[in-house]
């Protein structure tokens, strides 16, 4: 690949707010964080629910039939009964599914922790775990 066209891919994955410094897009955070967890717990099960990202219309029709469920949190850990919802550091906020959907997971017994970034995703998980001691 090219400097250029890596250069390209990187300005893709932040955004500018405010004339600040560059804010890592919310993929970045999500995928740094699955890539930490992973080396942190080699032996967790840790899975996405592809719930977000652009399709076409027909096979958004079939997920849909198939039980995709918009506001469902990012990441599930089952050994631990927590989601995790991504959200950038900055910017980032729940949509109305989400709104729905999370209180729902919290009253049948599940945690739900909303991170800003994948620091503070890890800051959660780690808590909860204590939690659960």
């Amino acid at each position: 690949m090219s400097t250029k066209t890596n250069r390209r891919q990187n300005l893709k994955s932040v955004a500018v707010t405010s004339g600040k410094k560059p804010c890592p897009s919310e993929h970045v955070e999500h995928r740094n964080f699955v890539s930490l967890f992973r080396k942190t717990w080699p032996d967790v099960l840790m899975f996405s629910i592809p719930n977000g990202g652009q399709r076409g219309k027909v096979t958004a029709h079939k997920l849909k039939l198939e039980g995709l469920t918009p506001g469902v949190p990012d990441l599930f850990i089952p050994e631990w009964g927590l989601w995790v919802e991504m959200k950038r550091k900055e910017g980032g906020s729940l949509s109305e599914a989400q709104r729905r959907v999370i209180p729902e997971l919290e009253r049948v017994g599940y945690t739900v922790v909303v991170a800003k970034g994948c620091d503070h995703a890890m800051e959660l998980v780690r808590g909860h775990i204590k939690n659960m001691e």
